[in-house]
């Protein structure tokens, strides 16, 4: 008969499942709901226990106009803050809008425009005014007023700058399915 020797480490409560007897308490560790698991993703006892039932609403359904608007995020000064990317698509019956948010109660707000595609070069805009939306706070710029796409896919980055100095920054991708379509500006 061999003996064995060695150093038994006791699991945090935190890593034993709620209710199980654990050293001289019990283990606080709750599973998620199957709801919150995305379909057939197996978890529990050995990851077969229990399957997920989560599904994306809509899933199977999304189109090419899924997104309306870009997100950007504030200037704060914060390094923990990173940008914003989305990707939204134009076509010739949608002009996508990217959307800022002031909290200093601007009257104006103009935007800056770079093309990371092309060397980080500066987009020469149709018009550079954005306009209020409503009595919101928020202030959008429509992509009818970039220069015509000549590529399917364009990043930019953007920077939307209040009169009273408030940034607002962000980044995002363009897609569209035909390039080189002009369209008169809209006022």
């Amino acid at each position: 008969m061999s003996e064995f020797t060695g150093n038994m480490v006791i699991p945090s409560p935190y890593d034993v499942r709620d209710g199980t007897l654990v050293d001289e308490g019990s283990g606080n560790f709750t599973l998620p709901l199957i709801e919150q698991v995305v379909y057939g993703v197996g978890f529990g006892t050995s990851g077969t226990e229990f399957l997920g039932t989560f599904v994306c609403p809509g899933s199977g359904q999304l189109t090419d106009n899924i997104n309306l608007f870009i997100r950007g995020i504030p200037s704060v000064g914060d390094d923990n803050f990173g940008i914003t990317l989305d990707q939204l698509f134009k076509n010739g019956d949608f002009n996508p809008q990217i959307i800022g948010r002031f909290t200093t109660n601007p009257s104006s707000v103009t935007i800056e425009m770079w093309d990371v595609i092309d060397n980080n070069s500066i987009v020469s805009l149709l018009d550079n005014n954005c306009y209020e939306i409503g009595n919101t706070d928020r202030w959008a710029f429509s992509t009818i007023n970039l220069p015509p796409l000549t590529r399917r896919v364009n990043q930019y980055v953007f920077k939307m700058t209040a009169n009273t100095a408030e940034v607002f920054e962000g980044e995002f991708i363009l897609k569209t399915k035909k390039v080189g379509k002009e369209r008169k500006r809209r006022k």
